[in-house]
């Protein structure tokens, strides 16, 4: 969908976008079906349907993540909506792998990721971060239904936020 150093949306849809990697040889990776960004802040916007899949005739290992959004350092997510989104690997919704991470006043919700963790959010949290005011329920994955937090879960926060009525064997 989106490719960008920065990317900025406000009162914006995202929907329907597919990455698919295969790098013969050396595994595939696809990251952010919908959007890959360094460095994000969306407001008051939808990214919904989107697919960060995996080349099933690749016998080669894969690596996908962030199915609506990959970010390398983070950002915001303020009123916004992330749902119905699909990764093969982590991140269903959203996979962060480094920076601060600040969701509010969000829902993420109906996201999944297949084969690895996290069907909401997949998070590698190492400077922080915080969710706040948000809902994060009805998320599927192997680990972390509605959020996996790995690398230092003791920075990052929860406020008045409701995690609920995710699915994780």
């Amino acid at each position: 969908g989106i490719f960008a150093y920065t990317v900025t949306m406000y009162t914006s849809t995202l929907s329907g976008a597919v990455a698919l990697g295969r790098i013969p040889n050396t595994g595939t990776a696809s990251f952010g079906g919908g959007m890959y960004a360094a460095y994000v802040n969306i407001v008051d916007s939808t990214i919904s349907g989107n697919r960060a899949g995996h080349d099933l005739s690749d016998s080669q290992p894969g690596y996908d993540t962030g199915g609506g959004i990959f970010t390398n350092f983070g950002g915001s997510i303020r009123s916004s909506t992330i749902d119905n989104n699909y990764s093969y690997g982590f991140g269903g919704g959203v996979s962060a792998f480094n920076g601060v991470i600040n969701i509010a006043n969000s829902t993420v919700s109906g996201n999944t990721a297949k084969t690895r963790g996290g069907g909401g959010l997949d998070l590698r949290v190492f400077y922080g971060g915080a969710i706040s005011n948000s809902t994060i329920t009805a998320n599927t994955a192997p680990a972390g239904g509605g959020i996996l937090l790995r690398g230092r879960a003791d920075e990052f926060e929860l406020e008045s936020t409701l995690v609920g009525g995710n699915t994780a064997p």
